[in-house]
């Protein structure tokens, strides 16, 4: 996915092109744009003329920066209306993990003090986990 930009106006205002190539087939999509546009509008001429006619891709390769990127996904599976918490999770899955393992690392002291069992290895696991 690519743009070429600075081209001459186009009777409906257009100065700019979205090229999409497939690499199997070698097909391109040259799909005009406004000189001004968001990656939410991209996202939703991707969606109209690309995925409609041929589904999604299991790859998109783009040059564009991490914002416009991160605006052009949000948008898409919006769009698909899929809704992932996957993100959410991953961002917050180190943090979960050690308090959990904090959890698990106090439930076995209060078990220690109640049977005396040496906890000794639990902390060197709960060292190697987090």
């Amino acid at each position: 996915m690519d743009f070429i930009f600075n081209l001459p106006k186009t009777k409906d205002n257009k100065k700019a092109i979205l090229v999409v190539v497939d690499k199997l087939s070698k097909r391109a999509h040259f799909i005009p744009l406004p000189a001004e546009h968001k990656a939410e509008d991209t996202a939703k001429v991707f969606y109209n003329e690309v995925y409609k006619p041929h589904g999604l891709p299991s790859k998109i390769i783009s040059d564009k920066d991490v914002r416009f990127t991160a605006a052009f996904w949000k948008e898409l599976m919006r769009l698909l209306q899929i809704r992932s918490n996957r993100i959410l999770k991953r961002m917050d899955s180190q943090r979960d993990r050690s308090e959990h393992c904090k959890k698990c690392y106090d439930a076995l002291s209060i078990t220690h003090k109640r049977t005396g069992v040496n906890i000794s290895r639990v902390s060197n696991l709960h060292s190697r986990i987090t």
